[in-house]
């Protein structure tokens, strides 16, 4: 659902990727639920925008 993600959101999937491939300290643990949190976001703008396209109300 990637395909409405902004520059943005791009950057922030890879990041969460990155880190999610290895042991992290915990000041990256804490940056790591952040970008989770923030990808979470843009899969909901991701959504609203394939709704919107789709013609949901």
């Amino acid at each position: 659902m990637a395909w409405y993600d902004t520059p943005a959101c791009m950057e922030q999937r890879q990041e969460l990727f990155v880190l999610a491939k290895r042991d992290r300290s915990d000041a990256e643990e804490a940056r790591f639920q952040e970008l989770i949190a923030l990808v979470k976001k843009c899969d909901a703008y991701n959504k609203a925008a394939e709704d919107f396209v789709n013609g949901a109300p």
